[in-house]
């Protein structure tokens, strides 16, 4: 492929309400939820491939970026390169809009947008993708923060040499 990625790690998807929500993806799903901020949460069952889960409030037809798919590579500048590459093939394939890079949501990443209007997000992250959020043991206290004391920044419990997060219990 053009890209290359490591994995399809996660999809987003928009609720009006989040807590609402959450309800039917525990009791009525059986989904595991770790909540990631005040308005977002993450799924998974049985996976390493996580939903995403965006509160917006409202119904929204236009900016639909909280509903994508997002891919891993390994680093910032992996993200950087896979940009580079939509850049250069954009008219060939149809892509309508390639947005800047961005460090937001604990991650450094960009998205396009296809001919469809399907939104697609790559993105760093370590080996695993937000499987480590369910490991932490619930809720995150910071949000896209490991439950790690003096840890400031997600990546720092990373294990340069293999990407994968160091074992936090």
């Amino acid at each position: 492929s053009i890209l290359n990625p490591n994995r399809m790690a996660h999809c987003a998807c928009e609720v009006l309400d989040i807590q609402e929500s959450r309800r039917l993806f525990e009791e009525v799903l059986g989904l595991e939820v770790v909540a990631t901020g005040p308005k977002t949460m993450d799924l998974r069952l049985n996976s390493q491939v996580t939903i995403h889960v965006i509160e917006t409030g409202e119904r929204r037809e236009d900016d639909k970026h909280g509903s994508h798919m997002g891919f891993d590579v390994a680093t910032e500048e992996e993200v950087d390169a896979a940009r580079d590459k939509i850049l250069a093939i954009q008219e060939e394939y149809g892509i309508k809009k390639v947005a800047r890079t961005k460090h937001g949501h604990g991650n450094y990443s960009f998205y396009f947008v296809d001919r469809d209007d399907n939104h697609w997000e790559i993105l760093d992250n370590p080996k695993g993708g937000y499987t480590w959020r369910f490991e932490q043991g619930g809720d995150l206290e910071r949000p896209f923060l490991p439950n790690i004391p003096g840890v400031e920044y997600w990546r720092e419990p990373i294990d340069p040499e293999t990407n994968e997060m160091k074992p936090t219990r």
